[in-house]
């Protein structure tokens, strides 16, 4: 039953809940011996086993997808998205020689549209499931005044480990270079492309006007750039 309080301010609780029971299965489809509990819960539990680590190390990072969301909502192709969040953010900690543990979403949008969140999740706990790292927790903001439907944003935050006497970087903490990285891909047994629309997505895509009314005659796929299927 709606919540006529929800309602009258434009938030659909029921649209909410769901998208999250589509996406139930596909989020516990990435869930690791690590996980502690269910979906649902306003916390995500995760018990990590760093036995074989001298050093281990936390690494986290946050990212987004960015202009690239607009092709997908021109397309109407939602899941290709949530696996470039996850894509983005494992990329930024395997810099650093890091490998993801868990991972959590942030979706904001104007409205919520149960298939399209749906598709976005399943997305993301493809990327996740395909790179080895726990979808951990997330959470689903509907905000109408603050974004116009079709419009949403997505955020994505990671944590990874590495031993400390193994990161990637030539001074700790800091991100390594291209040969580092580069060593770094060969050890997982990867192939690391420069794809400047992977990172930027249709910023570099737009044309000199600016304008995006073209972008439904482009092919959109998630851009594997350095790591999926890499952490399995």
């Amino acid at each position: 039953m709606k919540d006529s309080r929800y309602a009258d301010a434009g938030v659909d609780i029921d649209a909410k809940a769901a998208a999250l029971a589509r996406a139930r299965t596909a989020i516990r489809s990435t869930f690791t011996p690590a996980v502690l509990g269910d979906v649902g819960g306003f916390g995500g539990l995760f018990r990590p086993d760093f036995s074989s680590y001298k050093e281990p190390v936390l690494v986290g990072s946050t990212d987004g997808v960015g202009t690239k969301l607009k092709i997908a909502i021109a397309m109407d192709r939602h899941d290709t998205c949530g696996g470039d969040l996850v894509n983005h953010c494992v990329d930024d900690i395997l810099v650093q020689g890091a490998r993801p543990l868990f991972f959590l979403d942030y979706i904001a949008t104007g409205k919520v549209e149960s298939g399209v969140i749906g598709s976005i999740i399943e997305g993301i706990a493809r990327a996740c499931r395909e790179n080895g790292t726990a979808l951990l927790g997330g959470e689903t903001a509907e905000m109408p005044g603050v974004y116009t439907p079709p419009d949403y944003d997505l955020a994505g935050f990671i944590v990874g480990y590495v031993d400390e006497g193994e990161s990637g970087a030539s001074q700790f903490g800091q991100v390594a270079d291209m040969p580092a990285i580069s060593a770094i891909a060969r050890k997982y047994g990867l192939l690391v492309i420069e794809d400047a629309a992977h990172a930027h997505g249709a910023s570099y895509n737009r044309r000199p006007a600016g304008s995006l009314g073209h972008i439904a005659s482009f092919s959109f796929q998630s851009s594997k750039n350095l790591t999926a299927g890499v952490f399995t």
